[in-house]
């Protein structure tokens, strides 16, 4: 169980991260210094960047220790945990591009930050993938 916790977070922050980073960080210039990031607004820093996304991610991977833990065919629960896993990164990145609406002065809905910010036809499923094949590859192989 722990291990599939340990895989489920380390894999959701890894994709969470390398999106975050690339779409906000490095495209809308977050982290190149293009834009002031301000000290009471989301994010002030790389470490809240980091520090917010590895705990958003604990939290996420619980629901991936449940579900293991409550299904017992091996092939069923290889399926049940991809598709759980992909819905939980999926949410982190709503989550995500939500935190920065505020910076675009902007008064959007939950999931319009996401597709105005943050989608990209590339950088999107190849975060994805960077964190969800490692994440199967472990829970496969124990």
């Amino acid at each position: 169980m722990a291990r599939i916790w340990l895989a489920g977070w380390l894999s959701l922050a890894i994709a969470a991260l390398t999106h975050e980073v690339v779409s906000f960080g490095i495209y809308h210039g977050f982290l190149t210094g293009e834009r002031d990031l301000l000290f009471y607004l989301y994010p002030s820093s790389l470490g809240e960047i980091i520090g917010v996304t590895f705990f958003t991610s604990a939290l996420c991977a619980l629901p991936l220790t449940l579900f293991s833990y409550l299904c017992k065919p091996r092939r069923l629960r290889l399926i049940g945990l991809g598709a759980i896993w992909t819905s939980l990164c999926v949410w982190q990145y709503y989550m995500t591009a939500f935190e920065y609406r505020a910076h675009f002065g902007a008064t959007w809905l939950s999931y319009e930050p996401f597709w105005e910010l943050m989608w990209s036809p590339w950088l999107t499923p190849l975060a994805t993938l960077l964190g969800l094949v490692p994440f199967l590859w472990i829970i496969r192989h124990r």
